[in-house]
């Protein structure tokens, strides 16, 4: 892994490197392209003159074409060139005359075109100009001229060198500037590590010293507020940990006290009794009420949907924002009647999956509420015993708990009743989940679960409990199973159910179900 120095070292480098690449680049082509067009415009202006001159004449002659580059006096050019129609050279000031031309450009004017052509060499500009020689409506001749500009290569070679050197100079001072800043920066934040370290290590009073009005200030003092939240609420809980210490102990030397004067003294009165079990069971709510503020502070309850802490059950939040269902109470053949609160979707969904899959438990506390709430709504709330739809042992192992056990004991805790295991799953099926049809569902679940504790089974009313109702044939099984151990009536409750066809065909089409 690389340094932050070293990115931003490579960072500044590659953007001065391409800033470098275009100052010596774009300058340098743009000059060249200007010289160009300068020699274009230039020698055509000039051919032209040379070439409207020779058109004067009745033929091209050698004596009459020197004449008139005579009389011109065109200077500048390393070399001109004039030719007959047939591409004999009559004038050339830089060879022999009474020869076949074999200059590409002449060929070309030969043939009536105008060909310029220029070339940098680093040394020096090399143009040339060739255009026909027009003279009573038909071609004459040919006209090239040629020059070697070594001045104004000379120039463009200064500049760049010029722009080459200062190019360095800038990109030196930058890495230097850039190596400056990296180091103040780099100082900075390693005092922020360096106090976060210490932090870590247990010195809550540590603050880091800020300057300046950067980012960095801002980082370094929501830091020092967050070591003085860290700070206070390391206090609060060494205090509430003292208090709570007094607190268990107290209750739990009354207990002992009261509970030895029982069992020492023999003789005692059976209102004594009474009134010291009272005492007993006074000093255990009072026990278990400081257990569950030591919970709360080392394991902050949270909303069963969207996790928010703080929140006991479900927050104000979801409970408007939950995807309850219509219709809370549903008929199968199956298993008869069941009632739940809310459909399987959106948040519903993650929750329980998190539930069932992920290890939060704290979830079940929510469930419970709104699994009573609706069972007391749907279905009378009068119960004798309320059970829940088993996993198998290895899936119980596996997650380490059982979700519908616990769902099931916060259901029966706002009725204050324990649940009781009346079913036993005995072997480990496919999961329903991966099954379509409600024939497969079905059998799938078939002999899959047996009845215990017959004697509480025995014409009870029962209230089943699981987590999502899909086809009903998991609850269908194990109603079907109590009802044949003896029970009087078994209505069931989850949490949550699929929606239905016609929910979905309802929802398609914008009309309430």
């Amino acid at each position: 892994m690389h340094s932050l120095r070293v990115q931003i070292f490579s960072f500044i480098a590659a953007i001065l490197l391409i800033l470098l690449l275009l100052l010596n680049t774009y300058p340098m082509t743009s000059s060249r392209d200007m010289v160009f067009e300068e020699k274009h415009s230039a020698m055509s202006s000039q051919a032209t003159v040379i070439a409207s001159s020779l058109s004067g004449l009745d033929r091209l002659t050698k004596e009459s074409v020197a004449e008139v580059l005579r009389i011109l006096d065109i200077g500048g050019y390393a070399r001109t060139v004039v030719t007959d129609a047939d591409g004999l050279v009559l004038y050339d000031d830089g060879g022999t005359v009474d020869e076949d031309t074999d200059i590409e450009e002449l060929l070309l004017a030969l043939t009536g075109k105008c060909v310029f052509r220029s070339l940098f060499t680093g040394e020096a500009f090399a143009s040339s100009y060739a255009m026909p020689v027009y003279g009573q409506g038909a071609a004459m001749g040919a006209l090239y001229i040629y020059e070697y500009d070594a001045e104004r290569a000379e120039i463009i070679v200064s500049i760049q060198s010029r722009i080459r050197t200062i190019s360095l100079a800038i990109c030196s001072g930058a890495l230097l500037v850039t190596g400056l800043f990296t180091t103040l920066l780099l100082r900075r934040m390693r005092e922020l590590v360096r106090s976060i370290k210490i932090v870590a290590s247990g010195d809550y009073s540590h603050r880091l010293v800020t300057r300046g009005r950067d980012e960095i200030t801002d980082l370094g003092e929501e830091f020092n507020l967050l070591t003085e939240r860290l700070d206070t609420t390391e206090k609060q809980r060494r205090r509430f940990v003292s208090d709570a210490s007094h607190e268990l102990k107290t209750p739990l030397a009354s207990i002992r006290l009261l509970s030895d004067s029982i069992v020492q003294n023999e003789n005692i009165d059976p209102e004594t009794v009474r009134e010291f079990v009272t005492d007993i069971g006074n000093e255990a709510e009072r026990l278990q009420r400081t257990t569950e503020k030591l919970l709360d502070l080392f394991f902050p309850p949270q909303c069963a949907f969207c996790r928010r802490t703080g929140v006991h059950g479900v927050c104000a939040d979801c409970e408007r924002t939950l995807p309850y269902a219509k219709v809370q109470l549903c008929e199968g053949a199956g298993f008869g009647r069941c009632a739940s609160p809310l459909l399987y979707e959106d948040a519903v969904r993650e929750s329980l999956l998190r539930f069932k899959f992920h290890g939060a438990q704290s979830a079940a506390e929510g469930y419970g509420e709104l699994l009573a709430c609706c069972a007391a709504e749907e279905l009378g709330g009068q119960f004798d015993t309320v059970t829940w739809v088993p996993v198998s042992k290895k899936r119980e192992h596996e997650r380490g708990y059982d979700q519908a056990y616990l769902l099931a004991k916060e259901t029966a805790r706002h009725w204050g009743i324990e649940p009781v295991r009346l079913l036993r799953k005995t072997r480990n099926n496919a999961a329903q989940s991966g099954l379509s049809s409600a024939a497969e569902r079905r059998g799938n679940v078939l002999g899959v679960y047996t009845a215990e504790n017959i004697d509480k089974i025995r014409g009870a009313k029962i209230l089943l409990i699981d987590d999502i109702l899909t086809t009903g044939a998991t609850l269908g099984e194990c109603v079907r199973v109590l009802r044949e151990a003896g029970a009087a009536d078994v209505v069931c409750a989850t949490l949550a159910r699929a929606v239905t066809e016609k929910e979905k065909d309802g929802a398609r089409r914008g009309t309430p179900v």
